[in-house]
């Protein structure tokens, strides 16, 4: 069955050495109600399958164990938001929102593994450093937020698994599970597994909800995901370790 959809698909590339990325893309329809036929991809969605099909090497960031924490966010409601400012205001909020994540990662000792658009895939050697990053990402977007015309609101998803470079079951289940955990998450919200919150809980210092079960896209069962209340630990910073 053949469709024809009729739209405008608006493009910001961005230079890396000889060559050109896109940092963002958007679609614009006649109608704001029309269907394209199937749920648009998020950016978390579109930067997961950009990383299960390149797999790259995660070895050197895993901790001694073997594990690497993986952390997904992206702007809730971002294509409604492009539609409503225009490509160049729209643009304007996208770096604002990158350089804010990325100052994070950086003071945190993160990885950025992907981005794509609005959305990150991130990974940390220690559960705590990326619970904390994801935490003051969130604490950076609140005090934006209180002078800013157009506030920023992240969802954000974290994870851990093993990081064994020949494994599918990383680049396959650990980093499926992640992202489907961020796409669980709702605006100015971090949502974590139940295994991130046993790695980051005994220093007793973050709070968790007592979580909720979930049915994640792809992945057999139900999981409990906990949602971590950062206002109250917003002042926190990654200790030397």
């Amino acid at each position: 069955q053949e469709m024809i959809l009729r739209g405008r698909l608006t493009s910001v590339l961005e230079q890396h050495g000889d060559g050109w990325k896109f940092a963002q893309y958007h679609m614009s329809l006649p109608a704001s109600d029309q269907s394209a036929g199937e749920a648009w991809p998020t950016s978390i969605d579109h930067v997961s399958a950009t990383v299960r099909a390149e797999r790259p090497d995660l070895s050197s960031h895993a901790a001694p164990d073997g594990t690497v924490t993986i952390l997904f966010s992206d702007i809730e409601g971002s294509t409604v938001m492009t539609e409503r400012l225009g490509d160049l205001r729209w643009l304007d909020v996208l770096r604002a929102h990158n350089a804010i994540v990325r100052e994070q990662v950086a003071e945190h000792g993160g990885f950025e593994v992907k981005s794509e658009g609005d959305g990150f895939m991130l990974a940390f050697q220690s559960a705590r450093r990326a619970l904390q990053c994801a935490i003051a990402v969130q604490g950076a977007f609140a005090q934006r937020n209180e002078s800013a015309e157009e506030p920023i609101r992240v969802r954000m998803g974290l994870h851990a698994g093993e990081a064994i470079k020949e494994a599918d079951d990383f680049y396959g289940r650990h980093v499926i599970l992640a992202s489907r955990i961020a796409n669980q998450a709702q605006g100015c919200q971090i949502l974590v597994s139940s295994l991130l919150k046993e790695l980051t809980e005994s220093a007793g210092d973050i709070r968790f909800d007592e979580g909720r079960e979930v049915e994640l896209k792809g992945l057999a069962g139900t999981h409990r995901v906990f949602s971590v209340a950062w206002e109250a630990a917003s002042a926190l910073r990654a200790p030397a370790e």
